[in-house]
């Protein structure tokens, strides 16, 4: 069994203290890959950790748990309504979503991380990591157009995502958004359009926890959701 002690500090204490003395059943267990990660199912919890305590991405993994106690669970429902959509689970990836699902969380978790006293650089293990370079670019261009279109398609979701959820701000994305947008002007609004809804939901205010925001939202995963599925079609319609 492993220890909690040397994950808690005076900053992360009182969220340790929120998240253990819920309804949930919180576990530690060593990780497998060589960074933190956490698993949370039906009132269980658990927190995978390195050999290495280290508070600030113990607290990263203490907030998305709080995420699945407080019921904030839009990406989770972003999730099930790609992966049970007839058209839409054959061309994004589980990885894909797996990625925007996370981005969708830390964008919300950043502010209450930096509130607790964290430095922006502790937030994510690859914070000095550009999330796209010219060759990348150049490559899910080529295949887009020439190429593999399912595979740059799934590719372009996901790497804006990434890009607009860049917490460093040193990282300048500007001629690469402006080149997927160029590239793929329908598909660059209904993502970023997806992105920007997301960002005026603020799920840390009991008001907009209201049963009416929360459909305003889930309403804008089904506007992402067709616009993907008729360019899908659009696409598929033209290859004939």
């Amino acid at each position: 069994m492993i220890e909690v002690i040397p994950f808690i500090n005076e900053r992360n204490k009182a969220l340790w203290e929120e998240i253990s003395n819920s309804q949930l059943s919180i576990s530690i267990a060593e990780s497998q890959e060589p960074n933190y990660g956490c698993f949370c199912q039906k009132n269980t919890a658990t927190i995978y950790v390195t050999p290495y305590p280290n508070p600030a991405s113990f607290t990263h993994e203490l907030l998305h748990v709080k995420f699945f106690k407080d019921g904030i669970l839009a990406g989770g429902c972003l999730k099930r309504s790609i992966i049970e959509h007839p058209i839409l689970k054959d061309y994004i990836t589980q990885e894909t979503i797996e990625v925007v699902s996370n981005c969708m969380e830390h964008v919300k978790m950043l502010p209450q991380f930096l509130a607790m006293g964290y430095a922006n650089n502790e937030f994510i293990d690859d914070y000095n990591e550009k999330k796209i370079n010219c060759l990348l670019f150049s490559y899910i261009k080529y295949q887009y157009k020439y190429g593999n279109w399912r595979w740059a398609f799934d590719r372009i979701i996901g790497t804006i995502i990434v890009m607009k959820a860049d917490n460093n701000p040193f990282h300048n994305y500007e001629k690469y958004l402006n080149g997927f947008m160029k590239l793929a002007p329908e598909l660059y609004t209904i993502v970023v359009d997806f992105w920007v809804a997301w960002l005026a939901y603020d799920i840390w205010e009991e008001d907009d926890l209201e049963i009416g925001k929360l459909k305003d939202f889930y309403e804008g995963i089904s506007v992402f959701e067709k616009g993907i599925t008729e360019l899908i079609k659009v696409h598929n319609s033209l290859k004939r």
